[in-house]
């Protein structure tokens, strides 16, 4: 069965998310305070380590604000650019928790 992520990438954030028996959950989660280019390699390395022993997910969505998806498409390598079957365009900033579980659900509805 192929276990389908989504990566939510804000700012200074980024969140793995999947469906599990309950909804949906956090699977992990990184924060850190610096430029856009520079983080979006951090979250290029550390889907790399959550992608290499597929775990915690065979395909990838990407979620955020366009420049922020970007500057991540810019530093993704193989084999995880090919784990990425779609990009979301959605500046996160401006919602609350309850209308991203409603973006959530959108995407990881099965």
């Amino acid at each position: 069965m192929s276990i389908i992520s989504v990566v939510a990438v804000e700012p200074h954030a980024a969140r793995l998310f999947s469906r599990q028996a309950d909804g949906i959950a956090v699977n992990d989660q990184i924060f850190f305070e610096m430029s856009d280019e520079a983080f979006a390699q951090r979250i290029a390395a550390w889907l790399e380590e959550k992608a290499a022993p597929r775990e915690h997910a065979d395909r990838f969505v990407l979620l955020g604000a366009p420049r922020m998806l970007h500057a991540l498409r810019q530093t993704i390598k193989s084999p995880v650019c090919a784990q990425v079957i779609a990009e979301i365009h959605r500046d996160l900033e401006t919602l609350t928790q309850a209308e991203l579980k409603r973006e959530l659900e959108k995407i990881l509805w099965f």
